[in-house]
């Protein structure tokens, strides 16, 4: 790649409009078996979102995540504090604060997915994966920018991160994801005979 680059004479590089996945791992701070049990428990059958998915278990309310009574108040607090430093990282103000506007658990059966989906009116997004048994279905996210490349780029096993549509992320238990919530992102079909559970955050940046 550096021949091609100075036989061609290219000088530089200029990355625009980039966007990050966050990695962190919360497995030595949080109890998964302890939060898991108590996501179950408030869980019920249903499909919240109104489209074509079988995630069979939602559950949305505000109290137990977001009052210090709140069974996952504590989780929620050290989810909230990474969102805000990321931003701080990213360019954020340093006196800004964050808050939930958010938060649920999905529990996916085998044979559930997810579609492509978007959060939209939010700033950051994340997922904390507390059972993700093997083949169970994996997160895929989505270029913003493929809805409106009109004629894509043939693939290529020399493909980069810049010129692809998707990448693909397995995450493992304690693994926590934080994100702009306009990127899109969908799960995998679950081919495992065991659930899938995750929970999902929602955050709102304030200066």
């Amino acid at each position: 790649d550096e021949g091609l680059r100075t036989r061609y004479m290219i000088t530089e590089t200029l990355p625009i409009f980039q966007t990050t996945v966050e990695y962190a791992n919360l497995r030595g701070l949080i109890d998964i078996e302890s939060i898991t049990t108590k996501l179950k428990n408030l869980s019920y059958e249903g499909n919240p979102w109104g489209c074509n998915t079988k995630v069979s278990y939602f559950s949305s309310e505000p109290n137990d995540f977001l009052s210090p009574e709140g069974l996952f108040f504590e989780l929620t607090e050290v989810i909230k504090s990474a969102v805000l430093n990321i931003y701080k990282i990213q360019g954020g103000g340093l006196h800004s604060t964050v808050q939930v506007s958010r938060a649920w658990g999905n529990i996916s059966r085998p044979g559930s997915f997810q579609e492509y989906h978007t959060h939209g009116g939010e700033h950051y997004s994340a997922i904390l994966y507390l059972k993700v048994p093997k083949d169970s279905g994996t997160t895929v996210f989505q270029s913003p920018f493929s809805f409106f490349d009109m004629l894509p780029l043939p693939k290529t096993d020399r493909n980069k991160s810049s010129n692809i549509d998707t990448i693909k992320v397995t995450g493992e238990e304690g693994d926590l994801l934080i994100f702009r919530s306009y990127i899109g992102h969908s799960v995998e079909l679950n081919r495992s005979d065991s659930d899938r559970v995750t929970m999902a955050f929602n955050f709102l940046i304030q200066e």
